[in-house]
């Protein structure tokens, strides 16, 4: 059985990147050029998220805070996370929507809800991540929402991250 170990698994990738880097660029299409410089989007309640081009569709995921949630204040109420959808990266962006209710049941943490689990100790849940599942036996397509909750790395569990399934990139999950 061969051995690797971790300096050469890593030059490995080194020499791989370098080596993909220094081919052509693929061209670009007219729905994957990015814009010139920075993009700002403002009057959105997304936070710590981040942004999914589906087709000519862009999805920005967030943690929401407008409904009074406070980091590390226990029992504040924990907003759940929001999506935002636009045409472009500069908008317009919809007004964001709940993927699932803050308070559905965590199947993770019997008989309460996800407003238990993210709110009442003020740990909150955050960095919401879309995927598309495909690739490795699972080529569904399926899309999962990835998250962190620090309370299950409290409470003794092994990690502190969290999926569940979810129609489609707009939700909803659960």
């Amino acid at each position: 059985m061969k051995r690797y170990t971790l300096a050469g698994l890593a030059g490995s990738l080194i020499a791989l990147f370098l080596f993909t880097s220094a081919a052509a660029p693929a061209p670009k299409s007219a729905s994957a050029v990015a814009p010139d410089g920075a993009v700002f989007v403002s009057g959105l309640d997304l936070h710590d998220g981040t942004v999914l081009q589906v087709g000519t569709t862009y999805y920005m995921y967030g943690t929401m805070y407008g409904c009074g949630f406070e980091w590390l204040i226990a029992n504040t109420p924990w907003c759940g996370f929001g999506v935002s959808t636009a045409p472009d990266l500069t908008g317009p962006w919809s007004t964001p929507a709940l993927l699932f209710p803050a308070n559905a049941p965590d199947p993770y943490n019997p008989g309460k809800t996800y407003q238990t689990t993210c709110g009442a100790t003020g740990a909150g849940c955050f960095s919401p991540r879309m995927i598309q599942r495909t690739g490795w036996g699972a080529n569904d397509g399926v899309y999962i929402l990835w998250f962190n909750a620090p309370w299950y790395k409290t409470a003794g569990a092994a990690h502190a991250y969290m999926a569940m399934g979810c129609n489609g990139p707009a939700g909803p999950c659960g």
